[in-house]
């Protein structure tokens, strides 16, 4: 278990960085690297940054998340989602009604 927030922050940074790296080459997208090596470290399965330290860091997360969903964005093409117009709006609805009936 790791105490300092410096170090949480480069370790979670390098491996994020390695992990994006490396399902890029799979052709998987970069931000699924980054949710699974925060599932791996985190208190899911090892456990490296349990919540208590992490609920500390509250900044950090909305910086990464910040990070992240501008990854997101710069990959959209205008065209595309122009193109496929419908089917996002017709799965949207559906997901959230899918989502509001289950919970």
């Amino acid at each position: 278990m790791i105490n300092n927030s410096l170090l949480i922050i480069g370790i979670s940074a390098l491996a994020g960085l390695g992990m994006g790296k490396l399902v890029n080459k799979l052709r998987i997208p970069t931000v699924a690297g980054y949710v699974l090596i925060g599932v791996i470290l985190g208190s899911s399965i090892l456990n490296i940054f349990p919540l208590s330290v992490l609920s500390k860091l509250t900044v950090v997360n909305e910086i990464a998340l910040g990070f992240i969903a501008f990854s997101i964005g710069a990959d959209l093409k205008y065209d595309i989602i122009k193109k496929l117009g419908k089917s996002i709006i017709f799965i949207g609805i559906f997901e959230a009604l899918g989502a509001f009936i289950l919970v």
